[in-house]
């Protein structure tokens, strides 16, 4: 006879009293008592862990500590559920999966769920395909739940510090979020304490205080529950803490550009199209011109008051773009730079874009029929 306790950490006494008789006595019985349950030290009540004591007393007892899903178990699990074969795509799409969900039961049956459901993922002659990227799915909605539910138990504190982690990325540090938090050091320890307790975050090893989310996969659904204005307030505390402790590496630069632009709603315009301005400038030094161009298209797309910055900004635009292969766009962000050109009557703007033009509409890839600026 088999029983199974599912969730023991929720069990009230007269269960765990019973799940002790059960114990004791399985052996004689020939029977086998199965108990699960979460062993994070939120989860964890004195009930459940005084019984737990209790029977590490006996020697018909055995605790197993499970591991989540290894990479190729990930492959097993999604051949099996879609029944049908992989191509090239498996290996990344089971290291997508794996990256997600920490490679967690729950969360990779989830996932795989959604991504059937919204359609990333279709069965087409018995092969699976992925049609679209991994990154563009939000959250199942089962996990959000889930997660909210986790978030309920804790402090009000400690949910806006993970919401203020989440924003940051999957990994933050301790001095960026005590800028950002605006706690006073001892809720500030108190509220990472519970984090760390919860399960939701853990330690990294080494000497600076760091942390991560132990699922890739809750620190999105933690950021999707998120408002609108309330992610873009998060991102400016994001990103004025950055503003005020890092340097200006291509790295520090890009989080800068990005916190800023996601805090652009909040009439931070202004700083963010100067840090895409200058993350793109970064990335030139490094010769990552795409990357560059993504900037520039950035800080273009939020718009500039003043003609003459803006047109500044099309000839960089142009320039990036020519210089990673996309004639095409080099040609509209010249055309574009020549328009404002024109109209402010500024001979040297206009004869800059010109030059510009002509070197991307000639370059292999380019099409269309020269005109004049």
């Amino acid at each position: 006879m088999v029983f199974v306790i599912e969730d023991a950490h929720w069990a009230d006494g007269s269960t765990l009293l019973l799940l002790r008789h059960l114990a004791r006595g399985a052996a004689k019985a020939r029977a086998l008592v199965l108990v699960t349950f979460r062993d994070t030290e939120a989860e964890m009540p004195d009930t459940l862990s005084e019984a737990l004591a209790d029977l590490r007393r006996s020697e018909e007892v055995v605790r197993i500590r499970l591991a989540g899903l290894s990479e190729d178990e990930v492959i097993d699990f999604v051949t099996r559920a879609s029944e049908g074969e992989l191509g090239g795509e498996l290996p990344d799409l089971a290291a997508a999966i794996s990256e997600l969900t920490g490679g967690n039961a729950f969360l990779v049956c989830e996932l795989w769920r959604a991504l059937v459901e919204t359609g990333v993922i279709e069965v087409v002659d018995g092969e699976v395909l992925l049609m679209r990227p991994i990154a563009e799915l939000g959250t199942p909605e089962s996990v959000r739940e889930v997660v909210s539910q986790r978030l309920a138990r804790l402090s009000p504190k400690t949910t806006v510090l993970l919401e203020l982690a989440a924003t940051v990325g999957s990994e933050f540090e301790l001095t960026l979020v005590r800028r950002g938090s605006g706690l006073a050091e001892p809720e500030l320890v108190v509220a990472l304490d519970e984090a760390v307790r919860s399960g939701i975050v853990e330690e990294l090893p080494g000497h600076r205080l760091a942390y991560r989310f132990t699922h890739e996969l809750v620190r999105r659904a933690v950021y999707d529950r998120l408002t609108a204005v309330r992610r873009a307030e998060l991102h400016l505390r994001v990103g004025e803490a950055r503003e005020g402790a890092e340097g200006r590496s291509s790295r520090a630069l890009a989080d800068l550009a990005y916190h800023f632009t996601a805090a652009a709603p909040l009439g931070e315009v202004a700083r963010a199209i100067e840090y895409n301005r200058l993350a793109a400038r970064a990335a030139i030094r490094a010769f990552a011109f795409e990357q560059a161009g993504r900037y520039l298209r950035t800080a273009v797309d939020l718009g500039i008051d003043d003609e003459r910055d803006r047109a500044e900004l099309l000839l960089e635009l142009g320039n990036a773009a020519n210089r990673a292969g996309k004639s095409v766009e080099a040609v509209r962000a010249f055309e574009s730079a020549a328009e404002i050109g024109r109209e402010l009557g500024d001979a040297r703007l206009l004869a800059r874009a010109a030059i510009g033009y002509e070197d991307a509409h000639w370059r292999p890839g380019s099409s269309g029929t020269p005109r004049a600026c």
